[in-house]
């Protein structure tokens, strides 16, 4: 398989060839309109067009008259040449000419007679029919005819019709423009035409390049697999053992409560288990003679029972009371100060344990923003204490459903993972994270905002 980089430079090498394609159609184009009289740009089109699409020879025949108006390499051709008696021919053989289309042999319905001697001469012939047109008339009788020879079975393609419609009009066009000079009309007609030829080519442009959807969302940075310690019985906390940032090993005691009460329950418990089992020993001693005594002795053990279990609570809150750490793992918390005398209840998180170097980035995606993103989306993450510096990223996690984000703006919640470890990197960082979408047109990214902007306006 092709690595991202082989990848990469395949996507580079097609965008280099579209900007030159479009180069050179902007700059055929533009010297086109810089022509000053018909005859400059009659001799433009047919010996600079090479320079946007490869023939190897070009012709122009007037629609009405069938006249040869002009042949590439040639100033003046004979009008008794037998190219030229060819191509006068030539339409009357064809379906449909006022439509482009690629010319062969089995473009035609019985096969002109000259047809062979035609294609002879250059070692097989494919011929491009264009019919010249205006932006307002697609059938203009006043406009020529442009022939595009291909010679030594080079075949036309279908792809190259598209590649030159936009020469059709634009050539169309500036023909007609010098048409209408005598009337006194030039400057005005020309400047029209050379705006919509350069508002032509900028919007072949922008709906030609394609680029990612991106958005820009707020972003923090937060564990990946945090560990909550949570107090397992109700009581106060007497002393934060560690403190933020610190390294701890599994069973290390980070929390401590306050043990005055449990151990006072714990004696008390431990007490009362002797004193029954004190009575009980007695009862016994008397149950060999005595039948009350005997009555008493299971309530007693009973009791027993009882008093061991409450035994084996008090202990267990006492022992309960020094919080150790679940795994080995950093320190995540707020001032430990702010917690010394609180009032705590079971379940309830003081701190987070986290691994250095396992961390994911919390996006905040806006509610207007959110688009249909590709599976594992790239994301490019730029931090607030170095927006010098940017970071790879994917997306792994979009939430369906809306939530308020800390800042109060309705957003959907979104995750991402570093495409490498950064130990470098402190929780609770916020930057900004921009996810790439899918490709769309240049022209479509930048009419987005604004569009959706509108229909929202407008209610549809």
């Amino acid at each position: 398989m092709p690595t991202e980089q082989e990848n990469f430079q395949k996507k580079i090498f097609i965008l280099q060839q579209t900007i030159k394609t479009l180069a050179a159609l902007n700059s055929l184009l533009s010297e086109a309109g810089q022509c000053r009289d018909e005859q400059s740009l009659i001799f433009h089109i047919l010996n600079h067009t090479v320079t946007y699409i490869h023939y190897d020879r070009a012709a122009l025949i007037n629609r009405k008259s069938r006249k040869i108006l002009g042949i590439s390499g040639s100033s003046q051709p004979s009008a008794h040449s037998n190219i030229c008696r060819w191509l006068r021919k030539l339409k009357n053989y064809l379906n449909n000419p006022e439509e482009a289309q690629i010319i062969n042999e089995s473009s035609f319905s019985a096969v002109p007679d000259f047809w062979e001697e035609y294609t002879a001469k250059s070692g097989g012939t494919s011929l491009l029919w264009l019919p010249l047109s205006t932006t307002q008339n697609s059938k203009n009788n006043e406009l020529p005819i442009l022939v595009l020879e291909r010679w030594r079975q080079k075949e036309w393609q279908p792809g190259d019709l598209k590649l030159t419609a936009p020469l059709q009009k634009n050539f169309g066009n500036l023909l007609q423009l010098h048409k209408r000079k005598s009337s006194g009309n030039s400057h005005r007609h020309g400047r029209r035409l050379l705006l919509l030829i350069i508002f032509s080519a900028l919007i072949l442009a922008l709906y030609s390049y394609k680029i990612s959807e991106r958005i820009v969302a707020p972003c923090e940075i937060v564990p990946l697999n945090p560990i909550s310690v949570t107090t397992p019985i109700d009581g106060v906390v007497d002393e934060i053992l560690v403190h933020p940032g610190a390294s701890v090993k599994q069973d290390e005691t980070l929390i401590k409560l306050n043990r005055d009460i449990f151990s006072e329950e714990f004696t008390a418990a431990k007490q009362q288990v002797k004193i029954t089992l004190s009575e009980l020993s007695r009862t016994e001693a008397e149950a060999v003679a005595d039948m009350d005594a005997r009555s008493r002795l299971r309530a007693l053990e009973n009791q027993l029972k009882m008093d061991k279990t409450r035994l084996r609570i008090a202990r267990y809150k006492l022992d309960k009371s020094l919080i150790a750490a679940p795994a080995n793992g950093v320190v995540m918390m707020n001032d430990p100060n702010e917690w010394e005398g609180k009032p705590v209840m079971t379940g309830e998180r003081i701190m987070l344990l986290i691994t250095p170097g396992e961390n994911k980035i919390k996006i905040y995606l806006p509610l207007a923003d959110k688009i249909d993103f590709p599976e594992n989306a790239r994301v490019k993450i730029i931090l607030n204490t170095d927006s010098a510096t940017s970071r790879q990223a994917h997306l792994n996690y979009l939430a369906e459903h809306a939530t308020t984000s800390p800042t109060g703006v309705p957003s959907f919640l979104a995750e991402a993972i570093l495409d490498q470890k950064a130990t470098d990197i402190r929780m609770g960082v916020q930057g900004t994270a921009v996810i790439y979408g899918n490709k769309v047109s240049l022209g479509y990214w930048l009419i987005r905002r604004p569009l959706a902007a509108i229909r929202n306006f407008i209610g549809i």
